[in-house]
């Protein structure tokens, strides 16, 4: 994939100028780290774009909470602009209208009016139950399990940077255990994976940003479209082939956007 999009930026437009990605990545690092409200340029300092993506985790590490889901998008909006893009990356997200409950009416029960009649009471004599002798029940004797040696924990995905666990998930004796909940040691902190999800979030973004202005985005369109119809056409061929039936190929080829 990466030998097509090299082949691709030869058939587009020019880049965008590396300033302009500094700038903003600067401004995106100021917000990040505290100074909110300062400008883009004046308090950039001299990074580039590829250095946001690479440490947008370390930078995110700093933000937690309800308002770091707003700063990405404000970060996110900023770098669209700063680019060219005029769409904004969150508009085909529509947002769910809540519908309204119907209030039942109650409907009014009727009180019917109960007659009491008197009733005679008649003394009942009470029979004497014998008591009838318990069995005493012998107690089984529970046999001893035998303890079984704890097989190594399997690690799912290998050890994550940061953690001390090595690649089959046995901890080191004297290392501390961190959160229980999350199982990183003390160097990790609990909020840290998600915060690398964050930031490959906000990287794919980007970089839709930049293929969007360099015109990338047309040429992998075009390519797509063109694929597509050469599939067709090779399903036209084996459909005529087969005495009109469906081939078993024509049947199972969906035309899907990669």
């Amino acid at each position: 994939m990466a030998f097509a999009n090299r082949a691709c930026r030869k058939e587009a437009s020019a880049p965008v100028p590396e300033h302009r990605k500094a700038a903003l990545a600067g401004g995106l690092y100021a917000r990040l780290v505290g100074s909110s409200g300062a400008d883009l340029d004046t308090a950039a300092p001299p990074l580039t774009s590829t250095f946001w993506l690479t440490n947008g985790r370390l930078l995110l590490h700093h933000v937690h909470g309800p308002g770091r889901k707003r700063l990405m998008t404000h970060a996110v909006a900023a770098y669209r602009r700063s680019v060219g893009c005029r769409t904004d990356p969150l508009s085909h997200k529509k947002k769910k209208k809540k519908k309204k409950k119907k209030k039942k009416k109650k409907k009014k029960k009727k009180k019917k009016k109960k007659k009491k009649k008197k009733k005679k009471k008649k003394k009942k004599k009470k029979k004497k139950k014998k008591k009838k002798r318990k069995k005493k029940k012998k107690k089984k004797k529970k046999k001893k399990k035998k303890k079984k040696n704890k097989k190594e924990q399997k690690n799912c995905g290998g050890a994550l940077p940061g953690s001390r666990t090595p690649v089959n998930g046995v901890r080191e004796p004297g290392v501390s255990q961190g959160g229980k909940r999350t199982g990183f040691p003390n160097t990790a902190r609990p909020h840290w994976p998600a915060a690398c999800m964050f930031a490959g979030h906000l990287s794919r973004l980007f970089e839709c940003a930049e293929r969007h202005h360099t015109g990338l985005e047309a040429v992998l369109r075009r390519r797509r479209s063109e694929r597509l119809e050469t599939r067709k056409e090779k399903n036209n061929a084996a459909d005529a082939t087969d005495g009109g039936r469906l081939s078993m190929r024509a049947r199972t080829s969906l035309p899907h956007i990669c």
